[in-house]
């Protein structure tokens, strides 16, 4: 029976067209899901002031008083297997409201030298205006706020990018 060079050749044929059916299956659905992915994390706020109970203490920032001073972090991750390009923006920053007046950026800093977006602050959203994303790129923002801000709300989405809210750190998996 296995000496049938016939039945050899239906095996080996057989066996050859299920390899091509999952090679297939694999690559349609990587090229149908090949997205980017930024990750969206947000650090909790801190007042400035421990205790908002000091009578005669005030802050201000720019002869602006605030009522409740906050500083929080946002860090903009592209986890993604690619770059964010500029086309994926569609000519629209994406935005992000934090139901809280944003007064300044206290810091900023970025993983890429030099190339950093081009971040707007209007009431209680941040504009991220469009521009390339390098793979594996990090973007950490300092905030200071008039009031303890929410989870961003992501009004304006990216074209083929998954844009995440993250609540804690994202790790890397090691190789």
């Amino acid at each position: 029976m296995w000496n049938d060079p016939d039945l050899l050749w239906k095996i080996a044929s057989a066996t050859t067209a299920v390899a091509a059916i999952a090679i297939g299956a694999r690559v349609t659905w990587e090229s149908s899901h090949y997205r980017g992915r930024l990750l969206v994390v947000t650090r909790p706020a801190r007042p400035l002031l421990p205790h908002s109970d000091f009578p005669g203490v005030t802050t201000a920032y720019q002869d602006r008083p605030l009522r409740r001073p906050h500083t929080f972090e946002l860090e903009l991750i592209n986890a993604g297997r690619r770059d964010i390009k500029r086309e994926d923006f569609e000519d629209h920053p994406l935005e992000m409201d934090f139901g809280a007046p944003l007064i300044t950026f206290v810091d900023h800093n970025t993983s890429i030298a030099g190339i950093a977006p081009v971040v707007e602050i209007t009431a209680t959203a941040l504009h991220f205006q469009p521009a390339l994303v390098k793979r594996a790129a990090r973007f950490r923002y300092s905030v200071l706020t008039d009031d303890l801000p929410q989870r961003p709300t992501i009004r304006e989405l990216l074209a083929n990018v998954d844009v995440r809210n993250a609540d804690a750190p994202v790790f890397r998996r090691l190789r």
